[in-house]
């Protein structure tokens, strides 16, 4: 028994007869417990119910669909001989593959602060669907040339290399902190000119407009959440 093309939702079975058995029918289950962290940082455990499926004796492979991604199966497949007595099942464990997470609640306005300074609330994503390596609060001035921009068309490595060219041109848009997994601040003060990692939190102009975002970054590929605008 071997499980390949594993994707997020879904998995394709195949396996050889036994040697000594004439089956008249194959039957697969399989079943989960998984545990994740999630996006208020509560562990939470999740009970996937066990599944079973008849298939012919001359059918040798089988794809599984609707599955959780990132999450360890259980999986059996047993020969049922003519007389449906019981035989031991052949075992293996798969897991699917990462998936975006979830969306995340918008970044929230708490106050000012110092008249200068604005307080925000950030979110932090749910690792139900893979663990989070880091988060980047990016932020974004008003001007013409991002102004009809989506969070995802902004790439990390632009906004990385405008961290330094910020004081040249207030205008572009750059990372102002980063956050290591599960270790996001419930609060943060935005504009408070620190620099922290390579990163700096750069004070924020009177009177002009601000669009921030969180960015959480997973093992494999970025996922853009919401963006809040000021």
């Amino acid at each position: 028994l071997r499980a390949h093309e594993v994707t997020t939702h879904s998995m394709t079975l195949s396996w050889s007869p036994p040697i000594r058995l004439n089956p008249i029918k194959y039957k697969i289950s399989f079943d989960a417990i998984k545990e994740f962290v999630d996006s208020q940082g509560i562990t939470q455990t999740q009970s996937i119910p066990r599944v079973e499926i008849i298939l012919n004796n001359d059918i040798k492979s089988h794809t599984i669909n609707e599955l959780s991604p990132f999450t360890t199966y259980n999986v059996n497949v047993s020969a049922i001989p003519s007389d449906n007595s019981y035989r031991p099942p052949t075992k293996i464990t798969v897991t699917t593959q990462m998936a975006a997470p979830q969306a995340m609640v918008q970044p929230d306005f708490y106050g000012v602060v110092n008249k200068e300074e604005i307080h925000v609330i950030l979110p932090q994503a749910s690792e139900e669907y893979g663990p989070i390596s880091h988060y980047y609060l990016v932020v974004v001035p008003e001007h013409k040339s991002t102004k009809q921009k989506n969070p995802d068309q902004f790439l990390t490595e632009d906004l990385l290399a405008n961290v330094k060219k910020v004081p040249e041109d207030p205008n572009l848009p750059y990372i102002a902190a980063k956050f290591p997994q599960r270790s996001i601040p419930y609060t943060f003060h935005l504009g408070t000119g620190e620099s922290n990692d390579g990163l700096v939190n750069y004070k924020l102009q009177h009177g002009k407009r601000y669009t921030i975002f969180v960015r959480a970054v997973s093992n494999i590929f970025l996922y853009i959440i919401k963006r809040l605008r000021y």
